[in-house]
């Protein structure tokens, strides 16, 4: 019988948050639509397939680190935020540009975009940065090529980023 009575109010509930998961509030029973300040696009991309597969850097598990895969399930991007946590480095995002340090030096690049600067000198990878609901994604390569990592490989399904040169100087 108490089932009968919770049943209703939990699936409102669940409505409720269906609905401001698609971006619509409710203010005293009015809709109102939530809107993003940000300039750059902030859509899913079809083609990818957000994952939590282990992602280890230096072989520490990363918490809270995001995997976008294609169609395919081969990783592309990596959620940038909770891998500069295992290092402390700070950043600073500001119209869509994000300044960062690197291991090799300053890095800056815009939301949306393939081209990173390092120290004055562009690098160009294949895959862009992308922004979705808030969290900045950067292709697997950028901690490679871009930020300085020895490297950035999927290994058994899980990423890994290694800044450690062996012992004896052999990866």
């Amino acid at each position: 019988m108490k089932l009968k009575k919770l049943l209703p109010a939990a699936l409102a509930m669940l409505l409720s948050l269906a609905l401001i998961a698609c971006g619509t509030a409710y203010e005293n029973g009015e809709s109102t639509e939530q809107t993003t300040t940000q300039a750059y696009d902030t859509t899913w991309p079809e083609t990818e397939i957000l994952d939590f597969s282990p992602v280890f850097v230096n072989g520490e598990n990363v918490a809270g680190a995001q995997i976008l895969r294609d169609e395919e399930y081969w990783p592309t991007h990596v959620t940038l935020m909770a891998v500069l946590d295992v290092f402390g480095t700070a950043i600073a995002v500001e119209d869509g540009v994000v300044t960062m340090e690197g291991l090799n030096g300053e890095i800056t690049f815009a939301v949306g975009s393939n081209e990173f600067d390092v120290d004055g000198e562009t690098v160009t990878l294949d895959d862009e940065s992308l922004e979705i609901h808030g969290t900045l994604y950067v292709p697997l390569a950028f901690f490679r090529d871009v930020f300085g990592a020895l490297s950035a490989s999927v290994l058994s399904g899980e990423v890994n980023i290694d800044t450690h040169q062996a012992e004896d100087g052999n990866f």
